[in-house]
């Protein structure tokens, strides 16, 4: 009985809060003079309220120090955070770990010990990725977060609607800036990995396998991150560099990511 009354309370925690964002969205849209100033600020309050409640706040490795359990319910939920940014840096980060388990399992062994001076370097790329991948998981949510306050900003006077343009511009690129970093992450692990796949520990093919899918479905997530942010920049030289460096990495990783299945497919030992 206890548990049921928290979770119906917890619902109701819930329900109470996306009324009040309502309620106040409407408030703060009204045509009315009167009401638009009054109320967009307090609008203010109370979404940045909500989404601390919902997505947790700014606390320092929230959801990659939380349990596997809570982070995929928290995908599941009916939030807007943690989405597909949060996911595809776990994805690749996983695809990292995974080619970083295939290196560590061939390393030392003495079937493999030719093999060891060439893993010292092959491993350390796939090490620093995947550690490097995890806070952004977390940075992707605060990127979010950082757009709802923008956007919640008043917007009544000229002063004003200046004064969110520029938040709003600047938390757009904050958006992008996560998902492109996650690409950029991601993109140093292939030549490893393709390493790796014609002489790792042919017991973990299907480890080495798998990281590369995670790897380049990874990277795919966060180009779709970045390609639905980026229209709303109007500066179009910046617009225009980040869209061909985000098209050269997903080609990259679709061509990599198919030579690495293709060198341990031919592979018999």
């Amino acid at each position: 009985y206890l548990s049921l009354s928290l979770s119906l309370s917890l619902s109701l925690l819930h329900a109470l809060f996306f009324v009040c964002i309502s309620f106040f969205l409407f408030l703060s849209l009204s045509p009315s003079p009167r009401l638009s100033p009054l109320f967009t600020p307090l609008f203010s309050f109370i979404l940045l309220l909500s989404l601390r409640y919902v997505v947790g706040g700014n606390e320092p490795g929230r959801l990659v120090s939380g349990s596997l359990d809570s982070f995929v319910r928290s995908l599941g939920a009916r939030t807007p955070a943690p989405g597909g940014g949060a996911a595809s840096a776990a994805i690749a980060a996983m695809g990292a770990g995974l080619s970083a388990m295939a290196g560590w399992l061939t390393y030392g062994k003495r079937k493999y010990e030719s093999l060891d001076p060439t893993l010292r370097i092959v491993l350390p790329p796939l090490d620093s990725a995947m550690k490097a991948l995890l806070p952004l998981v977390d940075d992707d949510s605060t990127a979010y977060e950082a757009y709802m306050a923008a956007m919640a900003l008043p917007k009544s006077t000229a002063e004003e609607k200046l004064t969110r343009a520029a938040a709003m511009d600047e938390a757009i690129r904050g958006a992008i800036a996560v998902p492109m970093t996650i690409m950029r992450t991601a993109d140093q692990c292939w030549a490893s990995m393709l390493q790796l796949a014609t002489c790792c520990n042919f017991n973990c093919r299907s480890d080495l396998q798998v990281g590369a899918k995670s790897l380049e479905t990874g990277i795919f997530g966060a180009y779709q991150n970045v390609m639905i942010n980026l229209p709303s920049i109007d500066d179009e030289e910046y617009r225009s560099k980040v869209s061909e460096e985000a098209d050269i990495m997903l080609k990259r990783s679709s061509e990599f990511c198919k030579e690495v299945l293709d060198k341990v497919a031919q592979r018999t030992s």
